[in-house]
């Protein structure tokens, strides 16, 4: 069927130019129909969408555009069967292909050809069925949700309403609920860009990468500076990997029954989240041991509050939902603040514990503000040795002199360090690693060595008066 509108498609400026008239001229455009008709008729269709799938990662912003036309072509042309089939144990086909890309584009500016065929695949939409539990209703119920809110508004008068239950979906609450300073709006950025990220992985790619976070998680051994972003880009992985609650099934006499492969892949996909739902409570444990404040962490709390908000609001409780005791866990812990608790006040419930360094038992380790105090005593006691030497010297300096080790004794990290550096055949204590890991940025190598063998340091500035 043939619907046609009271405007026509915008004429492009560059490249090729797109088709002057309705909607009628597009769909009997030659270029569409080619990159349609090599679709349809290939006989490895999986094998096609697998190669677009893999070069997602590494488009730049034309090349996204330009595949995100050539599957927004196959979707416009092609039978709805075919558009929204998936196909292989990815269950990739070219709706969710063009969902993801999307995503990916962001906010960029649509370019004429991509207008228009985005134009022609929401004329699908309509006549789409982007309500159900089969398969081919997620992925145009996905599609839906992807599409750019500009092309609904030249459609019809009024945006049509979109689901808010995806994982896009609660990426963007988390922006408009978070504040608008410039850090808060990187800390967004990155978000979403993970959530977004994680969204395009296949099945497959889901477990490595869940294991790559938990490794991450593993080597962080201490308070510096390096350790806070490592340890943030782990909260926001979680956080981004999180699925949102799900009610517990129940029985219905007019569904029909799960086949292995269904059941196999949804016991896979439920043991995935109870890993990604630990990994994210140890990181937030952790978190709060090393550091004072939730600020830097706060557009990934928002975000699983907003998750746990969504499923009450449907009038469920989350304890009451699948994993409800982890969930429960995860409530009070996102809702609480680091100055006035911490997780060892959460109630721990059955089938979660901490793992990793940092969360067997409660540490007094620096806080931001404590890391400025050792940076002022660690540069008073260089210039006290007169702007040169070995870390060593360094250390023995800042415990020596009385007035130094006054000003860092109360806020000092005792514990000994997770660090691989070693002085003197002996481990060293966490301030002390800090002190040896900030040698290279306040100092640079003279060149020469202490009797101890260890690298001597100088000043590179000078004190000011």
């Amino acid at each position: 069927m043939v619907v046609n509108v009271p405007w026509a498609l915008p004429i492009a400026s560059h490249h090729a130019p797109v088709p002057l008239g309705g909607v009628e001229t597009w769909q009997r455009h030659p270029r569409l129909l080619r990159h349609m008709r090599l679709y349809r008729d290939s006989p490895e269709r999986l094998t096609v969408l697998e190669r677009y799938w893999k070069r997602i990662g590494n488009l730049n912003k034309r090349d996204l555009q330009r595949f995100a036309c050539h599957a927004g072509s196959w979707i416009a042309l092609l039978p709805l069967e075919v558009a929204a089939q998936p196909l292989g144990g990815d269950e990739l086909s070219p709706a969710r292909l063009l969902a993801c890309l999307l995503r990916l584009r962001g906010s960029a500016p649509l370019t004429p050809w991509l207008r228009g065929v985005l134009h022609l695949v929401a004329l699908r939409l309509k006549e789409a069925k982007v309500v159900g539990a089969d398969r081919k209703a997620k992925h145009w119920a996905e599609l839906r949700r992807s599409m750019p809110p500009t092309i609904w508004k030249n459609l019809v008068s009024r945006c049509p309403s979109l689901p808010r239950d995806g994982c896009a979906g609660f990426a963007a609450s988390a922006k408009c609920a978070s504040a608008r300073s410039k850090a808060a709006s990187k800390r967004l950025r990155l978000l979403d860009r993970e959530v977004k990220c994680w969204c395009c992985y296949s099945p497959t790619e889901h477990e490595p990468h869940v294991e790559r976070i938990k490794i991450m998680l593993g080597s962080i051994g201490g308070g510096t500076d390096d350790d806070a972003k490592l340890l943030r880009e782990v909260v926001r992985a979680a956080a981004a990997s999180l699925a949102p609650p799900r009610a517990k099934a129940m029985f219905n006499n007019g569904g029909q029954l799960m086949t292995d492969v269904d059941i196999q892949r949804l016991r896979a996909a439920a043991k995935l989240q109870r890993r990604v739902r630990h990994i994210f409570l140890n990181a937030i444990a952790m978190w709060r041991k090393l550091w004072s404040d939730d600020v830097q962490i706060e557009p990934m709390l928002s975000r699983v509050k907003l998750m746990i908000q969504h499923f009450e609001s449907l009038g469920g409780d989350v304890r009451g939902a699948c994993a409800g005791a982890d969930w429960g866990i995860i409530q009070e812990a996102v809702s609480l603040h680091a100055n006035s608790a911490s997780l060892e006040s959460v109630p721990i419930g059955s089938g979660w514990s901490p793992e990793g360094p940092g969360c067997a038992q409660k540490k007094n380790v620096l806080t931001p503000r404590a890391s400025a105090k050792l940076k002022t005593a660690m540069l008073e006691a260089m210039h006290r040795l007169g702007g040169q030497g070995s870390s060593l010297q360094l250390i023995d300096m800042m415990r020596a002199d009385p007035e130094i080790w006054a000003s860092i004794e109360g806020s000092a990290n005792r514990l000994e360090s997770h660090s691989t550096v070693r002085m003197k055949n002996r481990k060293l204590e966490c301030w002390e690693a800090n002190v040896v890991n900030n040698s290279k940025r306040y100092c640079y190598d003279s060149g020469q060595k202490s009797e101890e063998g260890l690298r001597i340091w100088n000043l590179k500035h000078a004190r000011v008066a």
